[in-house]
């Protein structure tokens, strides 16, 4: 604990990730699991359901991805804000092609895709802003079933709400989980949340 006041003391402006953009990261994990939730409360949803929930996920993911963009921008965090841009196209791009492209085959490369794509984004701007590691860690397994998404040889239509929502649930939780952990640093350190 001393060694992250020491840290934080000697630091005039401490990451940017951490202290600006903390209430984003709660925001796309917290959509995430939501999305997880209702994609395996039901897995035999019709394929057009389907797609429009993971439309609506993507669009609203993308949405807090580009107003993080914003943020960091304005805190001249460039490299952090063309990442996070980045994933905002990504997020707009799925979500159309979600609704454009209702089925199965689809809808698991979009699927896929968007979390290999969005995944390697979050691992490479965690590392590079110094952001906790279970931010860093669901970049990781972002990846990962990103390819087991593209990969999955079973029954597509009954896998893909589960595969689908299984990694929007993973990824969702350790980004949900690495902004309560910025929470309790504040706390422990007693600063104050950033606006």
């Amino acid at each position: 604990m001393q060694r992250v006041r020491r840290m934080a003391a000697a630091d005039p402006l401490p990451d940017v990730r951490e202290t600006k953009l903390w209430r984003t990261v709660f925001g796309r994990g917290f959509l995430a699991l939501l999305f997880a939730l209702l994609a395996l409360a039901d897995p035999w949803m019709p394929v057009d359901r389907l797609a429009k929930l993971f439309a609506a996920y993507a669009f609203a993911d993308g949405a807090l991805a580009f107003y993080a963009a914003r943020r960091a921008h304005r805190t001249h965090a460039f490299g952090h804000g063309r990442a996070l841009a980045f994933e905002g196209l990504v997020g707009a791009a799925v979500g159309v092609a979600a609704l454009v492209l209702p089925v199965v085959a689809a809808l698991r490369i979009i699927g896929g895709l968007r979390w290999l794509a969005i995944g390697a984004s979050e691992v490479v701007w965690s590392r590079r802003d110094q952001a906790t590691e279970l931010v860093e860690l669901g970049g990781i397994m972002g990846v990962a079933l990103g390819i087991l998404v593209l990969a999955w040889p079973g029954p597509a239509l009954v896998a893909l709400p589960w595969l689908l929502g299984l990694a929007a649930l993973v990824s969702g939780a350790l980004d949900f989980a690495g902004s309560m952990s910025h929470i309790r640093s504040e706390v422990v350190l007693g600063a104050s949340p950033a606006p």
